[in-house]
């Protein structure tokens, strides 16, 4: 989907309805984190969360799926402040899917990042997303 290649994106969703999405919502929180980590710079300024925010909402317009903006300035905050912890099982979990997906989305198209960068970003997230589900 970051590539722009539809038809490989609709192959790989085929493949995990087929074999299952389990482990999907922790590599894309990982993904989600890795994003955030690195698209926004510390401290985290609250106007340019804001302002990213409503970019995504804007893009998304009544077409997509809605994302609630209060959740992604939050979840967006508790990547760059120590101090915020966010219990992300007590939200509600599609919501926190489609502002995950948006967020990660919006970061890595604005990034433009090589093949290799991507494959090196998505490698870095399924590798702490395997090292979690192996604990868990």
């Amino acid at each position: 989907m970051v590539k722009g290649d539809a038809e490989a994106n609709d192959r790989i969703e085929r493949k995990l309805d087929a074999e299952g999405w389990t482990g999907w919502p922790i590599f894309l929180a990982y993904c989600f984190y890795l994003a955030v980590d690195r698209y926004f710079k510390r401290p985290a300024d609250a106007g340019e969360i804001v302002r990213f925010v409503a970019d995504i909402r804007a893009w998304v317009g009544d077409d997509g799926p809605s994302i609630d903006p209060v959740m992604a300035e939050r979840l967006i905050r508790s990547v760059l402040d120590e101090d915020m912890d966010i219990d992300t099982n007590a939200l509600d979990q599609e919501m926190l899917g489609h502002v995950e997906t948006a967020v990660v989305y919006a970061v890595l198209t604005r990034s433009n990042m090589s093949d290799v960068e991507l494959d090196s970003f998505f490698a870095e997230a399924k590798k702490l997303a395997s090292a979690r589900l192996e604990i868990d």
